[in-house]
């Protein structure tokens, strides 16, 4: 008779004095480790432990890509997580990047499109507190994303990479062909949240949009060029709010809403611009 044997992995986020203490709890059969970050390789519930009680966060998916670790804010206020949805592609590695509350009460997704998205780290500047993503395409990073957290909205995409130096700065660059990091120059916080050079900034396309009207449909798992796999959706309120995955050459958009990817007409929907 054959045992499945499953682990449960968890590790703990030291907090400092006043604020919860808080560890996550991932039940994940394999992982491996990635620049002394974990990869989850198979789906798996994600729950964060805070002063000893446990809180059911999200259920994780693993597709064709790797599941990246939580991170949690200087805090312990906030978690950032991303999960393998997919944009409906043959080769889909399209990740969503959701935040959330510690307790699972408040979250939502900020992120998707058809690359592999993983939240770097929280970085604290002028009181407020914004989320550095990563976004990686043909396993080396080619651009990167800051979200601001008390906005809600997004402040910079850029072409490159960023790399943590000391003093609040962090060197700036890309990736040649040889996989090797190539430095342009040092940037600091001020520069990312002004969008200063000397980066490259890229095209500030919509995160998210609207529903024009009430009862529009999306179509079911299929993204650009490609036929629904699942039946369709009704979304019956106008002004519902969707993240915005991909857009299709075909007039429509590839969205992500309440557990559910499809398609929706460009007609269906009003993006909202940032």
């Amino acid at each position: 008779m054959a045992v499945s044997v499953c682990l449960v992995l968890s590790y703990s986020v030291h907090s400092q004095s006043g604020r919860p203490r808080v560890r996550i709890k991932m039940d994940a059969p394999r992982y491996d480790e990635d620049g002394g970050r974990k990869v989850y390789y198979a789906s798996c519930n994600f729950y964060t432990i805070v002063d000893g009680r446990k809180y059911l966060i999200d259920w994780l998916i693993r597709g064709m890509a790797g599941i990246p670790e939580p991170i949690f804010d200087s805090a312990n206020k906030h978690v950032a997580y991303a999960s393998n949805i997919g944009c409906g592609t043959s080769h889909d590695e399209g990740m969503v990047v959701f935040i959330s509350d510690v307790y699972g009460k408040k979250k939502r997704p900020i992120l998707g499109n058809c690359y592999y998205l993983r939240p770097v780290r929280f970085l604290d500047y002028l009181g407020r507190t914004y989320l550095l993503i990563s976004e990686t395409s043909d396993a080396d990073p080619t651009a990167f994303w800051l979200y601001d957290i008390n906005g809600g909205e997004f402040v910079l995409h850029a072409d490159g990479h960023l790399k943590k130096l000391k003093n609040g700065t962090f060197a700036y660059g890309r990736y040649d062909g040889d996989y090797k990091f190539q430095r342009i120059g040092i940037v600091t916080m001020s520069d990312l949240v002004g969008r200063e050079a000397p980066l490259k900034l890229l095209t500030r396309y919509p995160t998210h949009g609207r529903t024009r009207r009430r009862n529009v449909q999306i179509s079911g798992g299929g993204g650009c060029g490609f036929a629904p796999t699942t039946p369709p959706k009704t979304i019956r309120r106008s002004g519902e709010r969707v993240l915005i995955m991909d857009e299709c050459s075909e007039g429509e958009y590839v969205v992500y809403w309440r557990g559910h990817r499809g398609k929706i007409t460009k007609g269906g929907l009003r993006p909202i611009k940032w």
